[in-house]
């Protein structure tokens, strides 16, 4: 179970109840947490999910992908799915607020966008995304439009 512990009070108000929650993310701002369940024994609670924190009683969103992520800004989440076998990685942003997706970087085979080992990170102004490359294992940055 993930909830949100009032220090003052001792108070828990409980957010989402799930088998195997991983990778919790909060969004810069706060208000969003991003996260994922993998591997639950009921495999339609396996997914990618958005929740608002500051929502009384907040009821997880589903996202149409799977894959790593990364906030960008309070608003936006940067993500790559995951595509096995796929001749690179593509780098897609999701706006919270309206559900809009956009890619950013098209999986090619002859670009260095291909991440090893989950090794990539936003800049904190999320202008600039640095990532290990699979294919020559050097340090890139891109900046982001």
């Amino acid at each position: 179970m993930l909830g949100i512990l009032d220090v003052d009070t001792g108070e828990m108000r409980p957010m989402v109840a799930v088998e195997w929650l991983r990778g919790a993310a909060i969004s810069p701002d706060g208000r969003m947490l991003a996260y994922f369940v993998a591997q639950a024994r009921d495999a339609s609670q396996n997914g990618m999910y958005l929740l608002d924190l500051t929502h009384p009683s907040p009821v997880p969103r589903r996202l149409n992908f799977f894959g790593a992520f990364r906030w960008r800004d309070a608003g936006r989440l940067l993500y790559v799915p995951l595509r096995p076998g796929a001749p690179g990685d593509e780098l897609w942003q999701l706006d919270v607020a309206t559900g809009r997706t956009e890619r950013l970087i098209a999986a090619d085979a002859g670009s260095p966008f291909k991440i090893a080992n989950g090794d990539w990170d936003v800049a904190r102004d999320g202008s600039k995304l640095v990532f290990l490359s699979a294919r020559d294992r050097n340090l890139w940055l891109v900046t982001l439009p």
